[in-house]
């Protein structure tokens, strides 16, 4: 939205925010469930407590490398590019999700019998 004063913001965009907010956080929330059903699937039953280790690992090191590459960018490009040193370092974090979707496209999608196995193994684990 632009304001009267010609300046991008206004009420119409803290909607438009709000709006784009709850569907990345409705999009992020499925995608939560089915990485933790990919783990399941894909990994031997009696290492499923390693692979998840590793995925708490990985998980750790994108909350770190993320703001990591956007401050970088933000302070390198800043004084040049004033505000769109912010617009090139939320597309650089587009840019790392591209990979990251290109790196996934050669994994395999599991069996649901290796998911049923690793169940079975986490409920045993748990009962003892």
């Amino acid at each position: 939205m632009i304001r009267s004063d010609g300046e991008p913001g206004g009420a119409g965009a803290a909607g438009l925010a709000a709006a784009a907010g709850a569907m990345l956080g409705a999009g992020l929330g499925g995608v939560g469930v089915v990485d933790r059903l990919m783990l399941l699937r894909l990994s031997p039953p009696e290492r499923i407590g390693e692979m998840f280790g590793l995925y708490g690992l990985a998980g750790k090191f994108s909350a770190v490398i993320g703001p990591i590459v956007y401050g970088a960018i933000v302070a390198t490009l800043l004084e040049t590019l004033d505000k769109g040193a912010y617009q090139i370092a939320i597309g650089s974090l587009f840019v790392l999700l591209l990979v990251g979707t290109f790196i996934l496209r050669g994994v395999p999608e599991g069996t649901p019998e290796n998911e049923e196995a690793a169940v079975d193994a986490l409920t045993e684990g748990a009962a003892a």
